[in-house]
């Protein structure tokens, strides 16, 4: 209120400045004259400044007054810059979202996001880390950014986590290899193929790792990666074929390669992570509509499930 109070009393000032008189200027602000001059001495006992002085039917500013004119129209462009501002802020025009995320995503889900939100949001910023599953919910648990996105994360009850989708393993090959020839690939067919696996410390690892458990198939791991680009080059080069997640499929695979299916089937759930204690920014949500609009674009083709 005092704030409100102050801005009005200022109104006032540059409205007599401009008209000349009380009279113009209680035109202007709609208000009487009695008023308009009320609120000049108000003003002027605050400050304990003389604003006008009179000549002529005539209210003339000070030099104390047309000094004060410039803090004056300041303070209004303040007033609209804040206005503005939160206008920006409520439509999700402007402003900065933190994003960390599993490797998978960040390279291969999140850019046509990104796209999509930049399009309508120009004035926003995206910040994004591209980190292992446990340090994205050791981030998000700390509050220290918006949303994580990971795949199969270990649970944590400072985050609020929502499965987002489900993507099955794949075998990527060249096109030249023998087992490129079927439809899909039985971890059977795989005991003595050199492979380029995620590190089993990872989650993904693990998954892997335990699928060739339950298929009692000891593989012949010939190189541990931490990210599908090194698995693809890897791959590309002739150093074995990789077993990877088909999130990494999602901006295409390079030239040469194949992915086929892993037989018996195994699925890997995208899940999204947000601190459980911190209401989430405008922006937020709308980056997270962005997401979920992206994702069942590539449901609806098919390259991604929904997650039960």
């Amino acid at each position: 209120m005092v704030m409100q109070s102050n801005l009005r009393h200022l109104d006032v000032v540059r409205c007599v400045m401009e008209a000349g008189s009380v009279t113009e200027a209680a035109k202007l602000l709609r208000v009487s004259q009695p008023a308009v001059s009320k609120t000049l001495g108000q003003v002027e006992d605050r400050l304990g400044l003389r604003l006008f002085t009179r000549d002529r039917g005539r209210l003339i500013a000070t030099a104390e007054a047309r000094a004060l004119l410039p803090e004056i129209e300041k303070a209004f462009l303040a007033v609209d810059g804040v206005q503005r501002l939160a206008a920006e802020l409520r439509d999700g025009r402007t402003g900065m979202v933190t994003i960390a995320a599993a490797p998978s995503l960040a390279n291969n889900l999140l850019p046509a996001v990104i796209a999509k939100f930049r399009l309508t949001r120009p004035g926003a910023t995206v910040i994004v880390q591209a980190i292992p599953n446990t340090e994205v919910v050791d981030l998000v648990a700390d509050r220290r950014v918006d949303l994580g996105y990971v795949l199969i994360p270990t649970r944590d009850s400072a985050t609020v986590a929502t499965d987002l989708c489900a993507a099955d393993l794949v075998c990527v090959l060249p096109k030249t290899h023998a087992l490129a020839a079927p439809k899909s690939v039985r971890l059977r067919d795989l005991n003595d193929v050199p492979l380029i696996a995620f590190a089993r410390r990872l989650p993904l690892g693990a998954v892997i790792a335990s699928a060739f458990e339950r298929a009692r198939v000891k593989p012949q791991i010939a190189v541990e990666v931490t990210q599908s680009a090194t698995a693809f080059a890897l791959v590309k080069a002739g150093a074995g074929i990789a077993i990877m997640d088909s999130f990494a499929l999602l901006e295409g695979l390079p030239q040469n390669l194949v992915a086929r299916p892993i037989q018996p089937a195994v699925r890997v759930v995208a899940r999204q992570l947000s601190p459980r204690h911190r209401p989430q920014s405008l922006l937020a949500d709308a980056f997270a509509k962005d997401v979920a609009a992206i994702i069942a674009g590539h449901v609806a083709g098919g390259v991604l499930s929904e997650a039960e």
